[in-house]
């Protein structure tokens, strides 16, 4: 019988990619193929949700409120209205929390916490806490610098004189 799960799990197992397009006028570098597993992660974009009639009245702030009225057609989903947020809107686990980057946020308060990131700076990016100083914060920047952990907010608090 026909498996063709047995296919992919084979042309993911190759290492290098040895097919050339005919007439192609590069020549062949045996480049290693990318697997599954080492592509960038995807980031799914989700709906912003606004609170039901917050674009009608004033006064109404359009952070998400659930409608709790009986006769609501938001609530109960009629077709043509708004969505409301739910569990299938969540993040796949890989890409949770994650930045753009590839990095995930941990927050620092001293140039201590920028140590700890010395072995996962591939995973973590350092975020500066916002009551640290100004003075602190130049002594935290400079020892990630010279321990290679990026810093998501480098130039905040921080002045430069042109």
């Amino acid at each position: 019988m026909y498996n063709r799960h047995q296919d992919l799990d084979s042309a993911l197992q190759t290492p290098y990619l040895h097919v050339a397009a005919a007439g192609s006028s590069r020549p062949y570098s045996p480049k290693p193929a990318a697997r599954h597993w080492e592509l960038k992660p995807m980031f799914c974009h989700k709906p912003s949700f606004a609170r039901h009639q917050s674009d009608r009245f004033k006064c109404l702030s359009s952070s998400w409120r659930k409608p709790k009225g009986i006769d609501n057609a938001v609530r109960r989903r009629f077709r043509g209205r708004a969505a409301m947020p739910k569990i299938g809107y969540g993040s796949a686990k890989k890409t949770r929390h994650m930045m753009p980057s590839g990095h995930k946020a941990f927050l620092v308060h001293n140039e201590k916490d920028v140590e700890l990131l010395l072995m996962h700076r591939k995973t973590f990016a350092a975020e500066i806490a916002h009551g640290v100083s100004s003075r602190k914060r130049v002594g935290i920047l400079s020892k990630a610098r010279a321990l290679g952990v990026k810093v998501t907010n480098p130039r905040a608090k921080v002045t430069t004189e042109v």
